[in-house]
């Protein structure tokens, strides 16, 4: 789950100029609008504001009017398993995360769950020749890496 999540949050009253500001400074390529209690009540994405600006949408109209009013979303106690399946059954790229009451706890994102999954087996790597070219320091003692 992405750590600054929070930078993608607006309000619904904020207008597409600043929804267009935070997908730039942020990481993400969603905005989360909410409500005053952090409670998802859509999101905007840059395909949405494109559709906006197409249709003669102004900059300065409230997110609220171009928002997905029921957009995807998973359980905070979802594990990663189901929260991947359920990206790549919608062809999602990132999910917001919320608790039982609609808040917003978090945003899920595809490339974090697939490349970012850390594994914890051991290894051990091994590399060198036959130390011939440092004999005979090498006949006894092997040689440092």
């Amino acid at each position: 789950m992405k750590d600054n999540w929070r930078s993608a949050l607006v309000e619904s009253q904020a207008t597409i100029e600043i929804a267009a500001e935070v997908l730039t400074n942020s990481s993400m390529r969603i905005v989360l609008v909410v409500d005053k209690h952090d409670c998802l009540v859509g999101t905007v994405t840059d395909g949405d504001i494109r559709r906006a600006l197409m249709g003669g949408i102004s900059m300065k109209t409230a997110v609220d009017e171009i928002m997905q009013k029921s957009p995807i979303t998973v359980n905070s106690g979802d594990d990663r398993k189901t929260v991947l399946q359920l990206m790549r059954q919608k062809d999602i790229l990132q999910v917001p995360v919320l608790d039982t009451s609609q808040k917003v706890v978090g945003l899920e994102v595809m490339q974090d769950i697939v490349y970012g999954a850390t594994r914890e087996n051991p290894v051990l790597l091994m590399a060198g020749g036959f130390g011939k070219r440092l004999q005979p320091l090498t006949k006894e003692l092997p040689k440092p890496l």
